[in-house]
């Protein structure tokens, strides 16, 4: 698609600007014609480009107007009284130009100025030549036949009527040459004028040079002068006014469409430096006047001059406005000047004019220097010689190709690099042009460095400290922020919105989770360019459950109220919240576990204890011999005979007595009380022995703790033998790399696997002793003639 399509379809987009500049503030003035976007600017190029359209439109309405005006005033008789050719020859002001001491000089004629209006007080310039004229086609006539130069003054007098308005309407009423009786209205409805004064002059001119000019030149020059002074009092056919441009291009065969149009730019010869444009049209009469009738003859050209100084003006709106350093200019479509201003000729064009002969003005005889532009500083009337494609600071004729491949009507842009008076390097703009589709085969081109209009809006989300509004130079760019909080507590968090573009923004939050809450209200808060707007926010860490939580805090951006730029983003910070138990969860959570571990442990010992019940032998269940029988003795201790639930069993002891438990039940045997050694060969029964013993059916209760030596036993040896594996025998303390308590603890696991196991060729496990502060006792079942 056609980006100009596109382009031109947007203006519905546009935002609302008021005409009337007396309704913006000093603040709204300023923002406008600020753009952000090439949209922007495409933008502001056709805005700025109709007003200035719209102004030569009005110029060509006032030349047509002109027109008719003078066409109609012919059709109704001419106006009311006329001046004759007689009176203008005697309205020589003798006094002003010293001609009152003088009887021969009494007329205009007189002193070689024609036939001319020489009144001081004249409201407009009358004046008619004195050459031989033929008729509008090429056919000469006399010059002293009065009828056809008496009937061309009295068709071009009508413009006395409207030239004053005209020009004086499109000035402020200070500039204004004559009074007006009526004036010009003001008030809250009428648009304040923007120039001085915009057009220069307005004049007509015949076929045969009748010429009526506004303002009078006396008024310009503040002497007796006419329009016939700068004429020279007479002139050549020659040199006729139908070789002036401005004429020229209206006559017949020039002008067949009788069109009002424009004329190329020229110097302006009164005012050195400036240039001019005129708009011109042809008149045609049929009808009768003076005495002399036409049908659908030239008469005359008539046009209004504009000062091209005035109408830059026009454009001032994007000089430094759309950005730093932009500026605007209007060209033709091959890119030569028609409006530029002082400041943007010294942008782009040498400080000091060339030496072409273009730039030597002659009067219209070629021999009398008017003005001579070579190797002076360049002023806007300069560049009429030099248009932009001469200019070797930028690629121009790539510009005029996509200009001439625009249809009119349409505007595009491009980027051009382009080198500025006093610069070393060129620096790449945006060029925003809108071709005219009417009014004239001129654009409007707008520039705009590209790095000003990029980073008109640059937003940010910031790390940023909290005691500063500006812009610092570590704030960093982030995307997300991560907190670390526990639970039931209240956390603040901090980050910023940074502007480090050129142009104020306005934010509005647009969404945040619940648990989280800004500090300050977020609505319609204005941030200048450079500064930064803190975000503070707390996180309620009562609406988290544990572990991470992450949501979006969203914010809307937008351009500060500026027309023309069309900023409108969404942006998020993303937020993770990790969240930690509080203490008291751990305190409870602690509890609990030893709670459990506690239960856990009983169940388990529990469970134990009524699987250890399965084994478990009461040592009061236990009946021995008395004295007792020793079945056997082995390295792993003695094993003694005793009735257990009526069953005989062997009860053998399998770990090291413990020194702790001397105190305890046990039982001792000595060989006899005489026995010098029995006190140095004892043994121990184990604690887990009853104080009761049975010997040969009769129970017996031991009278003391003796040691008891059995009958057949070596001296030295314990009952239960030696168990050297174990430590030493007796009251001695083990002495091994295992402790009592491990010994203990490895036989009753034992016991748990023994308890298990039946099988008709494995000894039957019938139980075992254990009990506190009691060694523990094997039982096993007793296998007749067993060792």
């Amino acid at each position: 698609m056609n980006r100009s399509n596109y382009y031109s379809r947007r203006t519905t987009s546009r935002k609302f600007r008021p005409k009337d500049k007396r309704s913006l503030t000093s603040s709204e003035e300023e923002k406008s014609f600020r753009i952000c976007s090439v949209f922007g600017g495409l933008d502001v190029t056709r805005f700025v480009s109709r007003d200035a359209r719209s102004f030569f439109a009005g110029a060509i309405d006032d030349v047509e107007l002109i027109r008719e005006v003078i066409t109609e005033t012919a059709l109704n008789g001419g106006i009311g009284h006329r001046m004759t050719l007689a009176e203008l020859n005697s309205t020589l002001d003798r006094i002003g130009r010293g001609f009152d001491h003088n009887d021969t000089i009494k007329t205009t004629m007189d002193a070689a100025l024609s036939y001319v209006d020489d009144r001081p007080d004249r409201r407009i310039d009358f004046w008619v030549g004195q050459l031989n004229l033929g008729d509008n086609k090429g056919h000469y006539y006399n010059s002293s036949s009065e009828i056809d130069a008496i009937a061309e003054l009295a068709f071009v007098q009508a413009a006395a009527l409207i030239f004053p308005w005209v020009l004086d309407r499109k000035s402020k009423p200070e500039y204004w040459f004559v009074d007006h009786q009526n004036g010009r209205s003001v008030g809250s409805k009428k648009e304040p004028f923007k120039f001085d004064s915009l057009y220069t002059a307005a004049w007509i001119g015949s076929w045969g040079e009748s010429w009526l000019y506004y303002p009078p030149i006396n008024k310009l020059t503040g002497e007796p002068t006419t329009i016939s002074d700068p004429a020279g009092g007479g002139l050549s056919p020659d040199d006729s006014s139908h070789e002036m441009p401005f004429v020229k291009a209206n006559l017949p065969w020039n002008n067949e469409a009788r069109d009002v149009f424009f004329t190329s730019p020229y110097p302006d010869v009164a005012r050195a430096g400036l240039a001019m444009v005129s708009a011109i049209g042809p008149l045609y009469f049929t009808g009768s006047i003076a005495n002399k009738t036409y049908d659908d003859t030239y008469m005359a050209s008539t046009g209004v001059d504009i000062g091209l100084d005035s109408v830059s003006k026009l454009l001032d709106v994007l000089t430094d406005r759309l950005t730093v350093g932009s500026f605007a200019l209007i060209t033709d479509f091959d890119l030569d000047v028609v409006v530029i201003s002082q400041d943007v000729v010294k942008k782009i064009y040498p400080e000091r004019t060339g030496f072409e002969k273009e730039r030597v003005t002659y009067d219209n005889s070629g021999e009398v220097l008017m003005e001579d532009r070579r190797n002076v500083t360049y002023t806007p009337a300069d560049t009429l010689y030099q248009g932009l494609p001469k200019l070797a600071n930028a690629k121009w004729g790539k510009l005029r190709e996509s200009l001439e491949s625009l249809r009119p009507g349409d505007r595009d842009y491009t980027r051009l690099n382009i080198t500025l008076t006093g610069d070393e390097e060129p620096i790449e703009h945006y060029v925003f042009y809108e071709k005219w589709e009417y009014v004239a085969d001129w654009a409007l081109l707008a520039f705009a460095p590209v790095k000003e209009v990029d980073n008109a809006m640059q937003v940010h989300i910031v790390e940023h400290s909290r005691n500063s509004s500006a812009m610092q130079t570590d704030d960093r760019i982030i995307q997300s922020l991560t907190l670390n909080v526990r639970q039931g507590k209240r956390v603040s968090g901090q980050a910023a919105i940074l502007n480090s573009g050129t142009l104020g923004i306005v934010v509005s939050s647009s969404g945040q989770p619940d648990w989280l809450r800004l500090h300050q209200s977020f609505s319609q808060r204005h941030i200048n360019a450079g500064e930064v707007l803190a975000l503070d926010f707390d996180i309620l860490t009562e609406k988290l459950d544990r572990g991470t939580t992450a949501s979006f805090v969203s914010f809307h951006i937008r351009d500060d109220s500026y027309p023309d730029c069309f900023y409108d983003q969404e942006r998020s910070l993303k937020i993770t919240v990790n969240t930690y138990p509080s203490y008291t969860f751990y305190l409870i959570l602690a509890g609990a576990l030893i709670s459990a571990c506690i239960a856990l442990y009983a169940y388990v010992e529990q469970k134990r204890r009524e699987a250890d019940s399965v084994w478990i032998v009461d040592k009061c269940e236990l009946i021995y011999d008395n004295p007792p029988e020793v079945l056997g003795r082995g390295t792993f201790g003695l094993v003694v005979a005793a009735e257990y639930r009526g069953t005989r069993v062997a009860v053998k002891r399998v770990i090291p007595p413990n020194q702790e438990n001397e105190n305890s039940s046990t039982v001792i045997f000595d060989h006899d009380d005489d026995d010098s050694s029995a006190s140095e060969e004892s043994a121990i029964l184990p604690t887990t022995l009853p104080r009761r013993i049975s010997f040969a059916g009769k129970a017996v209760r031991p009278q003391s703790k003796r040691r008891v030596l059995s009958k057949g036993m070596r001296s030295g040896e314990s009952i239960y033998g030696s168990v050297e594996a174990y430590g030493s025998v007796g009251n001695k303390s083990t002495t091994g790399s295992k402790s009592y308590a491990y010994l203990h603890d490895s036989f009753i696991e034992e016991m748990r696997v023994l308890s298990k196991l039946r099988h008709p060729c494995i000894t039957a496990f019938m139980g075992a002793v254990i009990a506190r502060r009691e060694d523990p006792l094997l039982v096993m079942e007793l296998m007749d003639r067993g060792s």
